[in-house]
């Protein structure tokens, strides 16, 4: 009796084992498939849904590796721009950085006519001596 569930127990162990082997050649598969794509050889997965869903997820972690990069490169670029002076900021592109400074200096001007204003000048006559000021240049 004893010996028969001795070897009950170590068929079961056996079983076992042998669902862990295949478990285990399974992931190494997989993890194979998943980084070498189809130049893994046989560690292709025989099943087809595994397959698609390793391929996606491989393409995916591709696109989000070197969209990291292309980041990255970015922040390079900009850190040495900002280094050497060739853009106002390190956030700011070379290109806009005359249309911010032509907002600044057309609020300065409105501000400063309504500043005039408040002090009591006269639009009319401010328009007028303008005017005159650019027919003698």
């Amino acid at each position: 009796m004893a010996t028969a569930t001795t070897s009950a127990q170590s068929g079961k162990t056996g079983k076992a084992e042998n669902e862990d082997s295949s478990r285990l050649t399974s992931l190494k598969n997989n993890v194979s498939y998943l980084a070498y794509g189809s130049a893994a050889g046989a560690a292709v997965p025989a099943s087809f849904k595994t397959r698609t869903v390793l391929k996606t997820t491989r393409y995916v972690l591709k696109y989000i590796f070197y969209r990291l990069i292309r980041y990255a490169k970015y922040v390079v670029i900009s850190e040495i721009s900002s280094l050497l002076h060739l853009s106002p900021t390190a956030t700011q592109p070379i290109a806009s950085s005359g249309l911010t400074s032509s907002a600044t200096s057309r609020r300065s001007f409105f501000s400063s006519a309504g500043e005039r204003a408040q002090q009591g000048h006269d639009a009319r006559l401010d328009e007028h001596a303008d005017q005159a000021s650019l027919m003698n240049h």
